[in-house]
């Protein structure tokens, strides 16, 4: 069994129903999946869609270049409106840091500002612990700005968020600093590209109890269906290609990484689906 830990379903490039994403995937042995919002409307989809579906559950967040017209604050309080309004939503997120120049927000054109986005992610690590739930984080060129932010909550709280580093890309370096703090690392079809050797250390040398999978559908689909708009039973692909890396079998990989989902998604392993 596995569970897609981040997708994004529903999603205009589909050219499939998500009954039908959903029940493709569960015919190639992926039980669960988590569908993720980017923003405040993205998210009320991606409830929506959860609450539609017994096998899907919902993370619900503020990417780094989303809701940039609104302030902060009034963003916040609508998403912990919306973290209140369904059991189905089992983390915060995605949120995090994206440094990148050239990525801007569609609609409007512009940036937020690197101590704003840096502003939104804490705001987003505090109502996780509020809420008692795990950060999906969305990392581009910002490993320093997360340790900081992550670490600065540590020390205030005496607790550690806990959490997962979406579609890791970083440096073992990072990874293990991530693993020191008790946080996932998920890794995405990137680890079946050429280009995608670096993150290698990574996947073997991670803890097993600490890893994850997932495809961030429609995104970043396997090698060798590159053309495809990626889907949720492609997971299965990243999964082979995971356990091929850490030299063990596909079976065990898949059993680690679905106990590994349940374990940090606690409000998900508590609402069994049907088999």
């Amino acid at each position: 069994m596995l569970i897609d830990t981040h997708c994004h379903v529903p999603d205009e490039s589909y050219e499939k129903t998500p009954a039908q994403l959903i029940s493709e995937a569960s015919a190639e042995g992926v039980e669960k999946l988590i569908t993720i919002g980017t923003n405040l409307e993205d998210s009320k989809i991606v409830i929506k869609t959860a609450e539609e579906f017994e096998s899907v559950f919902a993370a619900i967040g503020i990417y780094p270049h989303e809701e940039v017209q609104r302030p902060i604050d009034e963003t916040i309080q609508k998403l912990r409106e919306l973290v209140d309004s369904s059991n189905k939503i089992v983390g915060i997120g995605e949120c995090g840091f994206d440094i990148a120049t050239e990525t801007v927000n569609v609609q409007t054109q512009t940036q937020r500002p690197l101590d704003e986005q840096r502003m939104l992610f804490e705001k987003q690590i505090e109502l996780a612990m509020e809420k008692d739930l795990p950060l999906i984080i969305h990392n581009r060129n910002g490993d320093a700005e997360v340790l900081n932010s992550l670490k600065r909550f540590a020390n205030i709280t005496n607790t550690n968020p806990t959490g997962v580093a979406h579609c890791f890309t970083s440096t073992w370096s990072f990874a293990k600093q991530l693993l020191d703090l008790g946080f996932y690392i998920s890794f995405s079809a990137i680890i079946t590209y050429p280009s995608g050797k670096p993150i290698w250390e990574t996947a073997q040398k991670a803890p097993l109890d600490k890893v994850l999978v997932e495809t961030d559908a429609p995104f970043l689909s396997p090698q060798g269906l590159r053309n495809k708009v990626n889907e949720p039973k492609y997971v299965k692909m990243t999964a082979k290609t995971l356990a091929d890396i850490r030299n063990i079998s596909f079976e065990e990989l898949a059993n680690a990484t679905y106990e590994n989902s349940c374990r940090l998604f606690k409000k998900m392993a508590a609402q069994p689906t049907k088999a």
